[in-house]
């Protein structure tokens, strides 16, 4: 544990560190370690594993000759194989199971080398040593100066000269190579013994070249990496400091939107987002305002009644009448009214506020807020018609629905045109019932459509003073469809009126209780 604790605290500084780096020096940091690698793959590659590599792809290659061989033994092709196989670097000699050579393919690699020859008894020693080892085996060779010496005694024995008249008597000298023996069978099941014979070159020279050649390679690496990265981490970091500088005016609106410049589609994008969200600010605060001037005009004109008739009935004998004390008590209640919204409305948007889900009809809720309304139409000479073919049950919370209606409804009434009407209808199918509350009014411009469910939009501002309720409904209503996940929209036209809906899941009567209200 306490080695993983340190690893872990390790860690943890590491990451602090990079971390706390700024762009250009991340990305320096981050080229030198990428050519790091490449260096060191490269050192490994061509420095440290060159021969282990080369002596490793001889030996496939002596393998896959063998394969060929051992195929054309078993379609009866050896004769034509060895006429067509001209690979220079491996020699192939081919035994049968009475030690004779049946055929034999000798590269110019073997050929240049005299004193790369075998005899018999190396043969016999491979074979033997194959059967051994399971039918194949591997020999290599790096001292050839016993057989270097025979060959020259051999050339002093019988005085072969040169033509100039020398002693032919070559300088001994070191060679490697492999020797790869393999006993197949043929079809017939007669043995074939394989010697597949080739040169391995010197790489000590090569690796000596690379070596030098690497330490050139990694200076240019080191200086391309560095012009890289100040290139890079510039062309990066010089737009993001930017946009940060200019960020940090957003808390005090002093923002200024900048130009999307085409240079990298991430920091574009967080420009657009920033421009966009700078937009919104300003939107908002603008409307910050508009409520603050809206709610103070709400409340001043009641406090206003409320103040003049108090002060009226306390200087002025004789008004002290009901009419006074009612208008007290209506201004009083608008206040309570308004102010109650505005609770709602802050806890709603907030998400304190919990759905208490059940199953009813709303179909009731719908003739309940009518209900509800009935004395101001009464009064005021407005008429609210309301259609629907069946009573629909919903899953959703009673008491914020039958809220979404009322003011939905309280909307229509307060914007209908001169007919006073206000039409609600109510429609569904298998899966969804949508219930339209529809006015006869001015209707709303299309660029307002999506203002009239911020919270900050002031609803009466483009229609007629608001009669009754305190201008928030719409946002009210939004906040609760969201909740319910809902759906709801409007479709206006100017100089016609406004239809107002929601759209919720419909759910089995047979769930429910009886309706409150009589078909």
């Amino acid at each position: 544990m306490k080695l993983r604790d340190k690893f872990n605290k390790f860690k943890y500084s590491i990451n602090n560190f990079i971390g706390a780096l700024t762009i250009r020096k991340k990305t320096f940091l981050f080229f030198g370690f990428f050519t790091s690698c490449i260096i060191i793959i490269l050192w490994l590659f061509q420095i440290v594993f060159l021969e282990d590599f080369y002596k490793f792809v001889k030996f496939q290659n002596i393998r896959m000759c063998s394969n060929q061989v051992y195929y054309a033994i078993k379609n009866n092709s050896l004769e034509n194989f060895m006429n067509r196989f001209t690979d220079e670097d491996v020699s192939i000699y081919i035994y049968n199971e009475e030690r004779m050579e049946i055929a034999s393919y000798i590269g110019s690699d073997l050929n240049d080398k005299k004193a790369y020859s075998f005899t018999v008894s190396d043969f016999l020693d491979w074979y033997h040593k194959a059967e051994e080892n399971g039918g194949t085996y591997t020999e290599h060779f790096s001292d050839y100066n016993d057989k270097m010496k025979a060959y020259q005694d051999q050339l002093i024995r019988y005085e072969l000269k040169y033509p100039d008249g020398s002693q032919a008597i070559p300088q001994p000298h070191i060679m490697e190579g492999i020797v790869y023996t393999r006993i197949i069978y043929a079809s017939s099941g007669e043995e074939y013994a394989i010697y597949i014979a080739s040169m391995l070159s010197p790489v000590r020279s090569t690796i000596d070249t690379l070596r030098v050649q690497l330490i050139y390679i990694v200076i240019i690496l080191s200086v391309l990496a560095t012009i890289l990265s100040i290139v890079i981490s510039g062309q990066i970091s010089k737009p993001i400091i930017k946009i940060t500088k200019n960020a940090k005016l957003l808390p005090v609106g002093k923002y200024v939107p900048q130009p999307i410049t085409k240079s990298y589609s991430e920091i574009d994008d967080l420009n657009s987002t920033l421009n966009k969200v700078s937009e919104e600010l300003n939107k908002t605060e603008k409307l910050r305002q508009e409520l603050l001037a809206n709610i103070s005009h709400d409340l001043r004109t009641p406090l206003t009644l409320i103040t003049g008739y108090a002060e009226v009935m306390r200087d002025i004998p004789g008004e002290s009448t009901p009419e006074n004390i009612q208008i007290i008590i209506d201004e009083a209640r608008r206040l309570e009214l308004l102010v109650n919204d505005l609770l709602e409305l802050s806890k709603l948007q907030s998400g304190t506020q919990k759905l208490n889900e059940e199953v009813f009809i709303i179909t009731d809720a719908v003739l309940q807020a009518i209900e509800r309304l009935r004395k101001f139409t009464e009064q005021n000479g407005y008429r609210i018609e309301f259609t629907y073919d069946k009573q629909i049950a919903v899953k959703a919370d009673r008491l914020r629905m039958s809220q979404v209606m009322y003011n939905l409804i309280i909307n229509a009434l307060n914007y209908t045109g001169k007919d006073k009407l206000v039409v609600v209808t109510q429609t569904s199918d298998e899966n969804n019932v949508t219930i339209s509350v529809k006015d006869s009014g001015k209707g709303i411009p299309e660029e307002e459509l999506k203002q009239i469910w911020n919270r900050y939009y002031r609803l009466g501002k483009n229609g007629k003073r608001t009669n009754i309720g305190t201008g928030l409904g719409l946002s009210i209503v939004s906040s609760i469809m969201d909740m319910h996940k809902g759906k709801y929209g409007v479709n206006s036209t100017v100089g016609k009126g406004s239809e107002f809906w929601i759209s919720m899941p419909v759910c089995d009567m047979n769930l429910t209780g009886e309706s409150n209200f009589d078909e």
